[in-house]
C-alpha cells in the first residue's frame, strides 16, 4: 500500500473567495493570528463555530514568540556592540561616547519591547 502525502490527504478541494478591502484584511489576520491559527483556520471556526471540528492551530510561533525573539536578537546586537566598546577601553584607546549612548539607547528600548511583550510597566 502506497502512502499518501500532503495535499493527497487533503479532504478540503473546493475554494470560496471573499473580497475584502486592506483593513479589513489586516484585522482578519491580526484575529487569526492571536487565536494561533491560519486565515482559513480562523474563518472556518468563525463561520461554523461548535458545530464542526475545530481546524488544528497553525504551526507558527505565536505573537509573543516573535517579539520575544526579535527582542532577543536585539538584545545580541547590544551585547556585541559592548563587547566592542569594552575592549577599545581595555585597550586604552579611550571611550568611544557616541557609541556607549547608542548602546544604551538600544538597551532601553529592548528593554521596554521586553516588559511590554511581557505585559508589564516599562521602567522610567
Amino acid at each position: 500500500m502506497e502512502k499518501k502525502h500532503g495535499s493527497e490527504n487533503r479532504e478540503r478541494e473546493k475554494q470560496v473567495f471573499l473580497r475584502v478591502n486592506d483593513e479589513e484584511k489586516a484585522m482578519i489576520e491580526a484575529r487569526a493570528k492571536r487565536a494561533g491559527l491560519t486565515v482559513a483556520g480562523y474563518l472556518r471556526a468563525v463561520i461554523f463555530g461548535a458545530d464542526t471540528p475545530q481546524p488544528r492551530a497553525a504551526r507558527r510561533p505565536t505573537v509573543e514568540n516573535e517579539t520575544l525573539a526579535r527582542i532577543l536578537g536585539e538584545l545580541g546586537k547590544s551585547g556585541s556592540n559592548l563587547n566592542q566598546i569594552a575592549r577599545r577601553v581595555n585597550q586604552n584607546q579611550g571611550l568611544d561616547a557616541p557609541a556607549f549612548a547608542g548602546l544604551v539607547a538600544e538597551i532601553r528600548a529592548a528593554v521596554r519591547a521586553l516588559m511590554e511583550a511581557l505585559g508589564r510597566d516599562a521602567p522610567e
